[in-house]
């Protein structure tokens, strides 16, 4: 059987499975978002996936006392995929599930918002309209997820100023921000930061309040967002990824091959007391403490002479 190039699962043994209803699949790469294509995937395994995530509320039902517990929300993503390994041989990581559901609902709010768009602005009905209403791309999908995916709050909001319509509270701050230069929408309470999206602000917050903290097994380090958690794992293993093209120096890290590419170019920091050149502004700042140092001591000894 001949896979398509961009097909997320890779069909790894057709002709040995014929008396399966479902080939196997291999896992996708977890640069993938989503494990199906609404284009090209079995209509019957998008369908029975959907039928999978209805029995998961603390997936997609932001009412549901669950949906903020990550500890829970997690043994429902194993669940749902011990669930798609049995009922079509299709084995995927819990993060890989957990991404395809949030693709989906994407995917659906966005569909849904178009229908009230075109509602709303009277626009040709374009082929996505039937006697019954809005036809989506997917209608067989679309139809199913409505009938229990929340959406009644899903509205389409207007900017004052271009009367530019937006599907997403988030995206008219980001808009006013960028073209109309309001204020960053999401400022931190804890610091003065402002963030222009929901999820670098919620990171940040997280390294103030470390509710959330990624635990290390191998010390006692504690990482406040998941990307720094990996990026510490790296610092216990051999693994030097991160070559310098100039002189073949490799390091375990992007930032610290960033450090070492700055000794290839003369410093651009300067002290204003000495003139003394720096690389790292850290430097140039412990350097100027001493100056600090230096000049309170000899105030002090001044002081002490004239007494």
């Amino acid at each position: 059987a001949q896979i398509k190039k961009n097909n997320p699962v890779e069909l790894i043994d057709a002709l040995g499975n014929t008396g399966n209803k479902f080939p196997t699949f291999k896992t996708a790469k977890l640069t993938t978002r989503c494990f199906f294509q609404l284009r090209s995937t079995d209509p019957s395994i998008i369908l029975g996936f959907i039928d999978i995530i209805r029995l998961h509320p603390c997936q997609w039902n932001v009412q549901h006392p669950d949906f903020d517990n990550k500890e829970k929300r997690d043994q429902s993503t194993v669940i749902i995929c011990e669930k798609i390994k049995k009922d079509f041989n299709i084995s995927i990581t819990p993060q890989l599930a957990r991404s395809s559901i949030l693709s989906l609902i994407r995917w659906f709010k966005r569909e849904y918002l178009r229908s009230q768009h075109i509602v709303k602005q009277g626009e040709s009905k374009g082929g996505r309209w039937s006697r019954n209403g809005y036809v989506s791309a997917h209608p067989l999908y679309f139809n199913k997820l409505i009938e229990f995916i929340p959406h009644k709050h899903l509205k389409l909001t207007s900017c004052n100023d271009c009367l530019r319509n937006f599907k997403t509270q988030t995206q008219l701050l980001i808009h006013n921000h960028q073209v109309h230069g309001a204020d960053k929408p999401f400022p931190c309470r804890y610091c003065k930061r402002s963030f222009l999206h929901p999820s670098t602000w919620k990171h940040h917050e997280n390294r103030h309040t470390k509710i959330h903290v990624w635990k290390c097994k191998l010390c006692s380090r504690k990482s406040s967002t998941k990307s720094d958690h990996n990026i510490h794992m790296v610092t216990h293993s051999d693994i030097r990824a991160f070559v310098c093209d100039l002189c073949g120096s490799s390091y375990k890290s992007s930032t610290s091959l960033n450090v070492h590419l700055r000794t290839h170019e003369a410093p651009k920091l300067q002290c204003p007391l000495c003139n003394q050149m720096f690389y790292e502004n850290y430097r140039l700042k412990r350097h100027l403490c001493a100056h600090e140092a230096e000049t309170a001591v000899k105030a002090a000894c001044n002081i002490k002479l004239k007494n």
